[in-house]
């Protein structure tokens, strides 16, 4: 019995230790390292698009209330002294009163579906006259372009980019062009 312990052990040992070739023990190397470096990679695509999403939900996230700024005013390519104070207002509106506009002045927050939450918002822009006050620009049918991360309207006269951006302060970036101009500003929470 002693000697039968023995060599069930020392075979054991022995077909752990001499069975695999050099070849053998150099292809299982490889297998286990390619394993190991896709899954790094896995983890590697992983962590990179939940920082992304997280990214882009905190500088593109839209933010309620009424904004204010200046857009510098280019006529011809050349930038001119003359600047144009803007306001802008957002404010949450539900599901149905989105449906209702069918798109006409509101968005549905594609930053927020993104992360599995349903918002809607309407816009309004406004664009200060030269007696002071501010006259309102009408707005059409939003759209939103996911490669820019930005909605806009257009329409034959004129074209109007709306960018939630959150960093720095700032609210919106928004870009006013027209036949005539092009105007582009930041706006800032209150006045």
């Amino acid at each position: 019995m002693g000697h039968n312990e023995h060599y069930r052990t020392k075979g054991v040992s022995s077909i752990s230790k001499d069975s695999l070739t050099k070849e053998q023990k150099i292809e299982i190397s490889l297998k286990v390292f390619f394993c190991v470096l896709i899954l790094a990679v896995a983890i590697t695509i992983v962590v990179v698009c939940c920082v992304n999403l997280k990214n882009k939900s905190r500088l593109r996230q839209i933010q309620t209330g009424e904004f204010y700024g200046e857009l510098t005013v280019r006529d011809n390519n050349e930038e001119l002294s003359e600047k144009q104070k803007i306001k802008f207002v957002v404010t949450e509106i539900t599901r149905e009163e989105y449906l209702q506009s069918d798109g006409i002045g509101t968005v549905k927050d594609i930053v927020a579906e993104d992360l599995g939450k349903n918002k809607y918002y309407r816009f309004e822009l406004f664009l200060e006259e030269d007696g002071g006050g501010y006259v309102q620009v009408a707005l059409g049918k939003m759209v939103f372009d996911r490669h820019r991360n930005y909605y806009y309207y257009e329409d034959e006269g004129r074209y109007i980019r709306i960018e939630p951006y959150t960093a720095d302060g700032k609210g919106f970036a928004v870009t006013v062009i027209t036949q005539k101009e092009e105007m582009q500003g930041d706006l800032y929470k209150g006045e």
